[in-house]
Formats: C-alpha cells, structure tokens, sequence
C-alpha cells in the first residue's frame, strides 16, 4: 500500500515539472524576435542615439522641423556673421548653407543641432534686417550730401529760379528718411547696401527740388543746372542714367589755391581765372563774375565798381592792369581769385 502511495506521488510531480517546462518554453517562443535587414536578413543591432537628419532639402523653417521632429534641438546661426542675429528667428525662406553635426552623424536625444541659414534677402524684400539698415542710414545721409553738392555749385549758396531763392534746407526738408521712398531700390539685396545706399541718396537729394517742387532749373547769374545735371561731381554706378559729359564735369569741378578755371563772358571773351586762396567752384567763380560785369555799371562804388554779392566783394582791375580784369574775395577772406582776359 505504501509502495502504490509513492508512485503515485512520484508521477505527480513528473507531470507538475513537465506542465512547468512546457509553459516556460511556450513564453519563449512568444517573445519579440530581433530587427532584420530586408534584403540581408542581417540581425540589426539597436545601438544608442539618433542620426542626424539632412537640413539641406528645404528652407530654415524645413530644416528646424525635421530636427525637431528626431528629437533633436535645432539652433540657428548667420551665414553672414551678424551679432545681433536671433537664434531662434523664423527661418522661412533662408537658404540653408550648412549643419553641424553633418548628416549621418549619431548624436543622443535632444542635442543641439547648429544651422547655418542666409536670410539677407529674405530680410531685404521685409525691409529687415543689417543689409536693409545700412542702406537706410546711407541713403539718408547721401540725400543730404547730393543737396549739399548741388548748392555748392553756387558761390553764395543760393539757387534761384525766376526771382524765387532757393537754400540747401529747402532741399534736405524733402529728405524722406525712408528708403523704400529711393528712386531705385534694388531688387536684390546689394554686396554693398551702404555704398549702393549712398550712391541712390546723392542722385535723390540732388534731383529733389526738380522732381518735388516742379522746378525747371536753378540758376546763379548765366549758369544753369537741371536735374540732367544730377549727381553733382560725381556718377552714381547703380543709377541706369548716363554719366555726366565731359563738359559737363569740368564745368562742375573745384579748384584750389594755385589752380585755375576757364569761361566765357557773356560778350564772348574768353577768361582764365586762377585760385588765389582757399577752395572756389569753378561753376560758381564763373556765375559770380558775369554777375558783378552785370551790376557794378549801376551798384559798384568807385573806380573799380567794387560790388558786395551774396558774401563776395568783387572789383574790377584798371586798364593798365591787363591782362588782369579783376578780382573777388569772399568777405571773410577764406577764398579768392583774380579775373585774367584770354585762357
């Protein structure tokens, strides 16, 4: 009796432990088999960190997503070196010009990934940005200048059309300040926004009181500018206008101390004039002379019919005097030139 006992509880732990191990190797067998390449059937091995996606196939704003969306931090950097750059800015539309890390590299979860866009144009056609800032400073400084230079033609400072005066501050009131008001924006963003800037500016300021204020010409004595005359003294590259002629530039010149100017009188003598001190506007040196041979007869005082005019004193030589026919002097005495027949 004892013996049949024991078996029976032998037998019934054997199928306890083969009930055990049948359950053991059914979880086994349920488990996750491990990734396999397609075309290999190679085991891939699961290593640690992310692969740094390409930046390069879209814009910034694409390039910001596709990091992000690895779980990656995208941060931005200028390809044009500008400290005052946002990092974090809208990269719609920048081009991007390089990554680091480079595509393919692993990095861990959640590291900074360093893209370098280019938005100048971007920012150019937004009126943003460094490029669209040094335009606009110098665009507005060189209005002021191509007015400066324009009434610098004149050796009172004074342009006149008909009997209405015209100054330097009636022409740089009509400074817009705002360049996007320019003549001729550029389309592109410039290599050089401040000269180009500049260059717009002179050729504006000088044209304003003909384009703004409907005036035909400005004029000292027998001289006469016209907005063809614009810029003053120099060419404006970006402009599409001709430059000034040959006459043109010579009539416009300065002269210093020791040089010379040439011209005609109104009757058609010929005259040198040579630079006795300080700087004189050839232009200018002409227009002052026709008008002291123009008013001396009825204004002048004494023998020499020396005449006061806008800030000169003019004065005519005597006969004996020739071939000098005459003199001006500004009357603070910082220039001045004498008056010589034939050239």
């Amino acid at each position: 009796m004892a013996s049949r006992v024991t078996a029976a509880l032998l037998a019934f732990v054997l199928a306890l432990v083969v009930v055990g191990c049948a359950s053991t190797g059914s979880k086994r067998a349920s488990s996750t088999p491990p990734a396999r390449d397609l075309e290999t059937g190679a085991a891939v091995v699961d290593e640690e960190g992310i692969e740094v996606p390409d930046a390069s196939t879209g814009d910034g704003a694409d390039a910001w997503t596709a990091m992000e969306s690895e779980g990656l931090t995208p941060v931005f950097a200028d390809a044009n070196d500008d400290i005052s750059f946002d990092e974090t800015r809208d990269g719609s539309r920048c081009e991007v010009v390089d990554q680091s890390p480079g595509v393919g590299e692993v990095v861990s979860e959640g590291e900074e990934i360093e893209i370098t866009i280019d938005c100048a144009q971007v920012d150019w056609e937004s009126e943003d940005g460094p490029g669209w800032e040094a335009f606009s400073e110098a665009y507005s400084s060189g209005f002021d200048d191509g007015c400066q230079a324009l009434f610098d033609e004149s050796p009172d400072g004074s342009l006149y059309e008909d009997d209405y005066e015209y100054s330097v501050v009636d022409c740089q009131n009509l400074n817009p300040g705002d360049p996007s008001a320019a003549s001729d924006v550029p389309t592109d963003v410039p290599d050089d926004p401040q000269t180009v800037g500049a260059e717009i500016g002179e050729l504006d300021g000088c044209r304003a009181l003909f384009d703004d204020q409907g005036v035909w010409s400005l004029n000292w004595g027998d001289e006469s500018l016209t907005a063809d005359d614009c810029p003053v003294g120099a060419y404006v590259a970006s402009s599409p206008r001709q430059p000034p002629t040959a006459k043109t530039k010579i009539r416009h010149s300065t002269k210093q101390a020791g040089e010379t100017c040439v011209g005609t009188q109104s009757d058609g003598t010929p005259i040198t004039m040579r630079i006795d001190k300080g700087e004189v506007n050839c232009s200018g040196a002409r227009a002052l002379w026709q008008d002291f041979l123009r008013r001396a007869p009825s204004e002048g005082a004494g023998s020499s019919g020396y005449t006061k005019i806008e800030g000169w004193g003019c004065a005519a030589a005597t006969i004996s005097d020739a071939p000098r026919t005459g003199s001006c002097e500004r009357l603070d005495q910082s220039a001045g030139f004498t008056v010589y027949g034939g050239e």
